[in-house]
């Protein structure tokens, strides 16, 4: 009896400690391993990598059927121009990509780079996606300069989405699986 009470009187902080930074530990580690491979470009702001698609943290690049205006007003395809510009990058060697968790439709959310590039900043830095946080400089040098995306009037990748949704009828489930596989 007299263990016990010591246990209670004095080793229950120690032990209330220890079970605080286990459970820290825990919570801290990241939900996935590191993915390492050759990977291949979905969009601009999504690659293939392992059999998994990964979204890219901190940026938002036009739809691949999105078009932008240059400074004359001329449309381009500024969707697949941002995906053409991921392909270029992942095609330079194999790329590593930190999962950070995943989005509602079950990407694994992620920071990528290869040779060394963060492939989220090349493609901001190069005017073909908006930083949504992470990229404020590369962002604020494209726009500066005028590249890409910033060269003309275009609408925001959102809200691009947000007004395809609008005039589309709700999709169905089957439509939804697909979209998912591309």
């Amino acid at each position: 009896m007299p263990l016990f009470r010591r246990f209670r009187g004095e080793l229950w902080l120690p032990a209330l400690l220890i079970a605080i930074g286990a459970a820290g530990l825990v919570l801290s580690a990241p939900s996935e391993a590191t993915l390492t491979g050759r990977a291949s470009a979905v969009d601009g702001d999504t690659l293939r990598l392992g059999g998994q698609r990964v979204r890219l943290i901190g940026i938002d690049a036009p739809e691949l059927a999105q078009s932008c205006s240059d400074a004359a007003g001329v449309n381009w395809p500024c969707g697949q121009t941002a995906r053409e510009k991921m392909a270029a990058l992942l095609a330079g060697g194999p790329a590593s990509c930190t999962p950070r968790g995943r989005d509602r439709y079950g990407r694994i959310l992620a920071t990528c780079t290869t040779e060394g590039v963060d492939v989220g900043e090349a493609i901001v830095g190069a005017g073909l996606a908006i930083s949504t946080g992470s990229y404020l400089d590369a962002e604020a040098i494209a726009r500066g300069g005028r590249i890409g995306i910033w060269a003309g009037p275009f609408t925001a990748p959102a809200k691009w989405r947000h007004e395809q949704e609008s005039d589309t009828p709700p999709a169905n489930w089957v439509q939804i699986i697909a979209s998912w596989l591309r």
